[in-house]
This record gives structure tokens, C-alpha cells and sequence, in this order.
């Protein structure tokens, strides 16, 4: 399992690796930025995924 919080920048080689469909993040070269809150399952890769809103 995989836990991401919201507006944080990933680089965009590790999320790949994670996620299936690029729909959760907003890419900008080199990172991606997390866009979605929820929950998420990959049966080709075999992980899940948890994003998570940033606390203020």
C-alpha cells in the first residue's frame, strides 16, 4: 500500500511505477503534483494507493 497526500510533488518516475492512469496528478516535467483525494487499486500491479488531503 501506497499513501500520497494531495498537493505534494512526486517524481514522476516513482508514480508511474504506482499508478495505472495519470488522472490522480497534474504532471510538470520531471514531478507530478497530486490532484485527487480517495482511494485506488491496481490489479496489474498489485498495490493500492491512498491519497490523502493535507491537513492545514
Amino acid at each position: 500500500m501506497k499513501i500520497l497526500i494531495e498537493g505534494e510533488e512526486y517524481n514522476i518516475d516513482d508514480l508511474e511505477l504506482i499508478l495505472d492512469d495519470p488522472k490522480f496528478y497534474t504532471q510538470k516535467g520531471t514531478t507530478a503534483t497530486i490532484s485527487s483525494v480517495g482511494y485506488y487499486h491496481s490489479f496489474e500491479k498489485k498495490n493500492w494507493f491512498i491519497c490523502c488531503r493535507r491537513s492545514l
